[in-house]
């Protein structure tokens, strides 16, 4: 491949994450796409997520987020923003137990 194509991808990628603002960005080369959980109901417009990542340490880095789904099934607006940062694995499973247990009984 040459330079001009690999420079090209990287403007392009760094293109979208200005464009998109995500809230996880993931470009190491140690760190993976660990869960995106939708607590969401079908037929409501409300959104409930956790989005997560893997840390080269095992650790997790995690963003929970409820939102105003849009017409074409993205999050328009997020709110109630949670982050966990190098969480072990245990406790990051029971805050999802938990969000789960809670979202059953609203």
């Amino acid at each position: 491949m040459s330079n001009k194509k690999k420079r090209n991808a990287q403007r392009r990628i760094q293109n979208l994450q200005r464009n998109l603002k995500p809230i996880i960005t993931i470009n190491e080369p140690d760190e993976s796409l660990y869960v995106i959980a939708d607590f969401s109901l079908p037929g409501t417009s409300r959104m409930r997520r956790i989005m997560s990542k893997k840390l080269a340490n095992g650790n997790i880095d995690a963003v929970i987020y409820e939102g105003i789904v849009g017409p074409d099934r993205t999050c328009e607006k997020k709110f109630n923003l949670l982050y966990m940062n190098d969480a072990p694995k245990d406790k990051f499973w029971k805050a999802v137990q938990a969000l789960q247990f809670l979202y059953r009984i609203m």
